[in-house]
């Protein structure tokens, strides 16, 4: 793929007011607040004024510092000037001025915004590798995305070719390793039959009990109707996954899959009002996320935690605490005997003991089989 695939078009907006913005936009970016105010109003002379709050703006607006500030539509320097009571002719001069470097550092440091460093370029080679092998996107819609993740957690957008050079590498990359892994798969031979298994977790550790598979191979396809796990690995190329899981309410589910899709999550089942999500560790760990030599088959299908024995075992003591007062109640109102009642609550008193020594033999056994594993 070349390293640029911009239009000329596209190069001449990124970065730059290519149009006015509306009063909407000029609200959102522009609108100072009381500190924002302050701040400008702190610097030295009406142009450095106006020029602190504009910088301010611009960097809210289009997520970068313009190399001369004065480069705005003059509607947004006119709306900047209003609020700060200036005039804004007086604004004439600031993009030559020297203040204008020590204003964006002032900025940087009083907003929570970062430059585009190593450590920035590194983890968003990382995300943006992922993205790129898992799925098949446009390199103009990879550059969008990764402006706008940018934009999103406050780092300084870079120049336009470092970016397009970052998307084109990186896609390269991914590319090269899947026509690798495409050229090691034997031909004459049929297709590997994928190893199936299905499992359950409670809710205490299901979610570390997905990660400890997951880095085993197994990929989760859905959650079925009984609850279980459908999961899947190819004994030949085995990948390690990671999952989490997301509390969806009515009307939320769009919100969190929104939420989440960038950073390559991606829903793998749900049950009840819980969704599952999962998305595999290439992008971390690179060819190391490949499995050479994976763990058999677990032999068990049902994982449950201590804490799930502890919160079954209280809810019967609970159980049985509460209908004792209502038995009694009940009996002295049939006849004002208490001796059938005694049989009675005897009886389940006995079996909520003999069910409490029962969740203490199996959660021993269920332990004694789980160090076998």
């Amino acid at each position: 793929m070349p390293t640029s695939f911009l239009s000329e078009e596209q190069r001449r907006r990124f970065g730059h007011f290519t149009e006015d913005p509306d009063e909407g936009q000029l609200a959102g970016s522009f609108l100072l607040d009381q500190t924002a105010r302050r701040r400008a109003m702190a610097a030295r002379g009406a142009r450095n004024r106006i020029g602190w709050a504009v910088q301010l703006g611009t960097i809210r607006y289009l997520g970068t510092f313009l190399e001369n500030p004065e480069k705005v539509p003059a509607v947004v320097f006119g709306y900047v000037a209003e609020q700060l009571g200036l005039e804004p002719d007086d604004f004439a001069g600031y993009g030559t001025s020297e203040a204008r470097w020590d204003h964006q550092e002032q900025i940087r440091e009083g907003y929570g915004y970062t430059k585009f460093e190593f450590d920035q370029w590194f983890a968003l080679a990382r995300w943006l590798y992922q993205r790129a092998w898992i799925g098949n996107e446009r390199p103009t819609l990879l550059f969008d995305l990764v402006t706008k993740r940018l934009v999103d957690k406050k780092v300084v957008l870079p120049g336009v070719t470092v970016l397009e050079r970052l998307v084109s590498g990186t896609r390269e990359r991914a590319e090269k390793r899947l026509w690798a892994t495409l050229a090691a798969a034997p031909s004459a031979e049929p297709a590997v039959d994928v190893r199936a298994w299905r499992w359950t977790a409670d809710l205490f550790h299901d979610v570390k009990m997905l990660n400890e598979y997951g880095a085993q191979g197994w990929e989760v396809d859905r959650v079925d109707a009984k609850g279980l796990f459908v999961s899947a690995r190819d004994p030949e190329h085995p990948q390690q996954w990671e999952y989490r899981r997301e509390l969806v309410t009515p009307g939320r589910r769009r919100s969190v899959l929104d939420l989440l899709a960038p950073d390559g999550w991606e829903p793998c089942g749900t049950w009840v009002c819980f969704e599952y999500f999962k998305r595999p560790r290439a992008a971390s760990l690179g060819p190391a996320a490949e499995l050479t030599a994976p763990p058999r088959t677990p032999r068990r299908n049902v994982f449950l935690s201590p804490k799930f024995y502890a919160f079954v075992s209280a809810l019967l003591v609970l159980t049985a605490v509460a209908l004792v007062p209502l038995l009694r109640a009940a009996g002295a109102e049939i006849d004002g005997s208490d001796d059938s009642l005694d049989a009675i609550l005897g009886l389940l008193t006995g079996a909520a003991v003999g069910a409490l020594a029962m969740m203490v033999v199996l959660w021993l056994a269920v332990r004694r089989r789980g160090r076998r594993r």
